[in-house]
């Protein structure tokens, strides 16, 4: 992701940007000006479409955005693991799906609580063959990071939150995961 675009870019705001192209090219009757909007990953989405903007974006509304997942998200909250919340996040996420699911596969507790269940599966080595019914690579690929090393620093948007074209209005609330904090 960076703020200079290139034909190669293979990124999410390098998405936004083919995506607004091909909208505008496609949808008729438009005016020629977007806005763009989401919460939460869908915050994230939307913050991409500022990130070295299509013109025609003139207006971007990230709303408690996934900013930094080790930072305060829902990776891991200024480095404790937000465990129940991302554990039932990726096992959503990182479920194999061929066709769209409807609903999204949630994470069915075999206790009478999370609590208890989280209690009984011990470390977090455990957690890869007893909590998702397949291989979750993201799983093992988060798990593998510890601390704010590079892995998470790459996936942070806040480096490339400078200079953006649209207007934009940012909203966040207390009562969130992603509050105003993280």
């Amino acid at each position: 992701m960076s703020n200079k675009r290139t034909a190669a870019d293979v990124d999410e705001s390098s998405d936004a940007y083919d995506t607004v192209d091909w909208l505008l090219r496609h949808v008729p009757g438009n005016n020629g000006k977007v806005g763009v909007w989401g919460p939460s990953y869908a915050g994230f989405t939307a913050a991409m479409a500022a990130i070295a903007a299509h013109p025609a974006v003139k207006a971007v509304s990230p709303q408690a955005p996934m900013a930094d997942l080790f930072l305060g998200d829902d990776g891991h909250h200024n480095g404790a693991l937000y465990l129940a919340h991302y554990v039932n996040y990726l096992y959503m996420m990182g479920q194999p799906r061929p066709a769209p699911p409807a609903p999204l596969p949630r994470l069915r507790y075999p206790t009478p609580d999370g609590y208890a269940f989280f209690l009984g599966l011990g470390p977090l080595k455990n957690f890869a063959g007893r909590v998702f019914d397949n291989a979750n690579p993201l799983w093992e690929e988060t798990m593998a990071h510890e601390a704010y090393d590079g892995y998470w620093k790459a996936r942070s948007i806040y480096p490339h939150l400078a200079g953006l074209t649209p207007a934009l209005l940012l909203v966040g609330g207390w009562y969130d995961a992603e509050d105003l904090g993280g």
